[in-house]
């Protein structure tokens, strides 16, 4: 962010912040994002690990997706879950932000997002790290292709 705060006092920008601790710190402290006059709000809900436990107790099939909004091949899952919980709803499918829950992510060993976590009946039995196709997902959970 140094470089590219430079960068823009270089091409002329006078007023240019560099935040120590970058946006994730600034949006941590819970200071205001202003877009167009406009708050952004990057709120995303905080799980407990009971909650956590009694929706794998309470399905039979659980994905857990560790990830956030601002990466990219995380981005690029959203449109592969949608579709997933279309043809698979029998599986319930939690999107976890790790910014969010970090507590949770470490309790489940995630070090690199996104991270797929799958339950059956309660027991953890698969996991992957990365983006993965519909078709490997599918392949992935259930050993059928789509």
């Amino acid at each position: 962010s140094k470089k590219a705060a430079e960068i823009l006092i270089d091409l002329g920008q006078e007023e240019v912040y560099n935040i120590t601790g970058g946006f994730r710190e600034w949006n941590d402290n819970g200071f205001k994002v202003i877009n167009q006059g406009k708050e952004l709000s990057f709120k995303s809900k905080t799980y407990s690990s009971d909650e956590i436990e009694s929706v794998i107790n309470q399905n039979k099939s659980v994905l857990l997706v560790f990830k956030t909004p601002w990466c990219l091949p995380c981005k690029k899952l959203v449109p592969v879950l949608n579709e997933l919980k279309e043809l698979y709803p029998q599986t319930y499918v939690l999107e976890l932000n790790m910014d969010a829950n970090k507590e949770l992510a470490a309790l489940h060993n995630v070090s690199s997002i996104p991270t797929l976590i799958y339950y059956k009946n309660s027991i953890l039995t698969r996991s992957h790290k990365g983006f993965i196709s519909l078709n490997d997902l599918t392949l992935f959970l259930y050993d059928i292709k789509s």
